[in-house]
């Protein structure tokens, strides 16, 4: 099990860390056996250092559990032969997700907070915690994302903030999702649907209809087009002022 638990370590931070350290000196501060349930146990200390810039480290703790008191040399035959249960218990710094900062720009600062935890989610899979994170960001964000879209200079401005104002008027989400695909810039056509429309369908049904898997796998498809409108979005307006910046240049000079 300790080799198992440093082989999944091991392959999240194979590129960046080196110089696994067991350390002695907290086996023998920790080393008990407990004569009732007839178990013995020891934490072990392990850290790591990022092979990049050579400061960064991080620090495990692990708890050791055996139905036999532990041998302290690891070469000899009983310490082969024992059976150990291995799990992490601690872990210095805590591990974090960090999402990416343009879709952080976006969100308003409690719908950053849900991602944050869906990310968190998905990474652990937990797929019904992080659908349900993601489904309420889609809920909260999705006017601000069209509104986003109306930002955009272009000739489809003004349609798309006939379509706001009528949502606004009568509250129809559904009439403003479906109309919004003909005033997409070309750029968020090109997956051949309505990212749009594909995004506000999973706020129906409920999440107790699927399973933990099929809500993971729902969720990262989820967090693949929120990215993908949200950064073409942006794209597409920075693009726009860059064209109009050197247009400008270029009308000065005449």
């Amino acid at each position: 099990c300790q080799l198992s638990i440093l082989r999944i370590f091991n392959q999240h931070w194979y590129k960046f860390i080196k110089n696994y350290k067991p350390d002695a000196e907290i086996r023998k501060l920790f080393d008990t056996y407990d004569s009732l349930t007839k178990k013995a146990f020891f934490f072990q200390h392990y850290s790591a250092t990022c092979q990049q810039c050579e400061k960064y480290k991080v620090h495990f703790i692990l708890s050791s559990e055996s139905s036999k008191p532990i041998p302290l040399n690891p070469h000899s035959a009983q310490y082969k032969e024992l059976k150990q249960f291995v799990k992490k218990i601690g872990q210095y710094p805590p591990y974090a997700i960090t999402p990416d900062k343009e879709i952080l720009r976006f969100l308003n600062e409690e719908d950053k907070e849900y991602y944050k935890n869906a990310l968190m989610c998905l990474s652990q899979n937990y797929g019904i915690g992080a659908h349900a994170y993601l489904r309420r960001i889609v809920e909260n964000e999705i006017e601000r994302i069209i509104e986003a879209l109306a930002q955009i200079d272009s000739p489809e401005k003004e349609n798309i903030n006939n379509l706001l104002n009528e949502y606004r008027q009568k509250h129809v989400m559904e009439k403003l999702i479906d109309g919004i695909y003909d005033y997409l810039p070309n750029s968020l056509k090109e997956s051949g649907d309505n990212p749009f429309k594909l995004l506000h369908n999973q706020l129906s049904g409920g999440i107790h209809e699927f399973s933990d898997d099929k809500c993971s796998d729902m969720a990262q498809q989820i967090d693949i087009i929120l990215r993908f409108v949200i950064k073409k979005i942006n794209e597409e307006n920075s693009e726009v002022k860059e064209v109009r910046k050197a247009m400008q240049k270029l009308r000065n000079r005449e």
